[in-house]
């Protein structure tokens, strides 16, 4: 079995993502690894109001990154992972998810059941391993419409 120094959970600010956050936290915990906790602001300037803007398309970013910070550092403290890196990168999902992970460099990296974006799940040279963390039950439509996509 392999072992793991540097797991990274990249999620989401939702139950599913606090979720993903404390399966990772598990995972560090047994490993005795260094955890991060990743996410990927997608500002795009342009969509405000037609009014005199109150902020630059800068300065709108670091407001940005600075409010899912907190919000970040406060789901943080919630689960216990006191000592969890947090990590917030800013731009294209793609371009953000490689830098986040150019930078970080983890072993393992966990995310919710859908597809991170960013993420090519059929690039088979990624030098670490991704854990897809499947949350919750789907309902009745959801467990119909997987077992239907196998048959497509």
């Amino acid at each position: 079995m392999r072992t793991y120094r540097r797991i990274l959970a990249l999620i989401e600010l939702s139950p599913e993502g606090e979720a993903v956050a404390r399966r990772a936290l598990q995972m560090a915990r047994a490993f005795n690894a260094a955890l991060g906790i990743g996410f990927v602001v997608d500002y795009q300037p342009g969509f405000e109001c037609d009014h005199v803007p109150f902020r630059t398309p800068a300065e709108m970013r670091e407001a940005i990154v600075g409010d899912v910070r907190g919000k970040l550092d406060r789901m943080v403290a919630a689960i216990g992972a006191a000592g969890a890196e947090v990590l917030v990168v800013s731009g294209a999902p793609g371009a953000a998810v490689a830098e986040m992970v150019g930078s970080w460099q983890p072993d393992l990296l966990l995310t919710g059941s859908e597809a991170a974006r960013g993420l090519d799940a059929t690039d088979k040279d990624l030098p670490f391993d991704v854990l897809r963390v499947r949350t919750g039950r789907p309902g009745l439509v959801g467990r119909l419409i997987h077992a239907l996509a196998g048959a497509f």
